[in-house]
C-alpha cells in the first residue's frame, strides 16, 4: 500500500530552498564572503563563504521545517488554524531572513531590524489570537511543570498571555519602523516571557492555598463529627 504524500510538507519544503535559487541566480554578481549574521545596531557581525548563506542556510530551515512537521502531531490539543500556521513559519522566516542575506549586500537599503521586528511581531499577533484557546501540550505555550500539569493554572496563563502577545506584537509592529523601535520591542519582549510567568506562579499558589483550607475545613468537620457520635 502505497503511502500518501504530505502535500504541505512538500510545498512547505520547496518554499524554504527559495532564497537558494535567488543566490544561484545572482551568485556571480555576490561577493565572495557574505554577512550571516547582523548586530543589534543593524552592523554587520560574522561573515562566510557565500555558499554558505546560498547553500547551507536554506538547507538548514528545510531540516527544521520537516523536523516541525514531524513534531506537530497533537491536532486536538494545538487548535488546526495555530496547527497550520505554525507549519508555515519556517518557511515564511527562510523566504525573509535568507533572501535578505542575499539581497543586502547587492544594495537592499532595508535595515535588518525594520525587516525582522514587524515579522516576529506579526507571528506574536497571529499566535496570540489561539494561544487562548489551546489545551495542555507540549508544543506550543508555557510548558513549565506547575502550568501544563495543571489545567486552571494553564488556561488562566495562556489568556493573559494570548492578551499580551497580541498588544505586544501590535505595539512592536507599529514602532518598529522608527528609531527607537527595537527598544520596544526588547521591553515587549520581557513583558510577554515574565509576566504571564509570575501570573502563573501566583494562581499555583492560591490553588494551593485553597485546597489546603479545604482541607483543613474537611479535617474539621470530620472532627467534629467523630466527636458527636462517640458523645452519642
Amino acid at each position: 500500500m502505497k503511502k500518501k504524500i504530505n502535500f504541505t510538507i512538500v510545498v512547505t519544503t520547496l518554499v524554504c530552498l527559495i532564497p537558494m535559487v535567488l543566490g544561484i541566480i545572482f551568485w556571480n554578481k555576490l561577493p565572495d564572503e557574505l554577512p550571516i549574521n547582523y548586530g543589534f545596531n543593524n552592523e554587520v557581525g560574522k561573515v562566510a563563504p557565500k555558499w554558505v548563506n546560498i547553500i547551507l542556510m536554506p538547507l538548514f530551515f528545510v531540516a527544521m521545517n520537516m523536523f516541525l512537521h514531524i513534531s506537530l502531531s497533537m491536532k486536538e490539543k494545538v487548535g488546526k488554524k495555530l496547527l497550520v500556521f505554525m507549519k508555515w513559519i519556517i518557511p515564511m522566516l527562510s523566504v525573509v531572513v535568507g533572501s535578505f542575506m542575499i539581497l543586502k549586500p547587492l544594495g537592499l537599503s532595508m535595515e535588518a531590524s525594520t525587516l525582522i521586528i514587524p515579522l516576529i511581531s506579526f507571528v506574536l499577533i497571529v499566535v496570540g489570537n489561539y494561544v487562548p484557546k489551546t489545551k495542555p501540550n507540549y508544543y506550543v505555550g508555557y510548558r513549565l511543570p506547575w502550568i501544563i500539569n495543571n489545567e486552571e493554572v494553564w488556561i488562566k496563563t495562556h489568556r493573559i498571555s494570548g492578551f499580551l502577545l497580541v498588544v505586544c506584537g501590535f505595539i512592536s509592529f507599529v514602532t518598529s519602523f522608527f528609531s527607537f523601535g527595537k527598544y520596544v520591542f526588547l521591553v515587549s519582549m520581557v513583558i510577554i516571557i515574565f509576566i504571564p510567568l509570575f501570573y502563573s506562579l501566583s494562581i499555583k499558589r492560591k490553588i494551593e492555598n485553597n485546597n489546603a483550607e479545604s482541607s483543613c475545613v474537611t479535617e474539621s468537620s470530620e472532627s467534629a463529627a467523630s466527636s458527636e457520635s462517640k458523645d452519642v
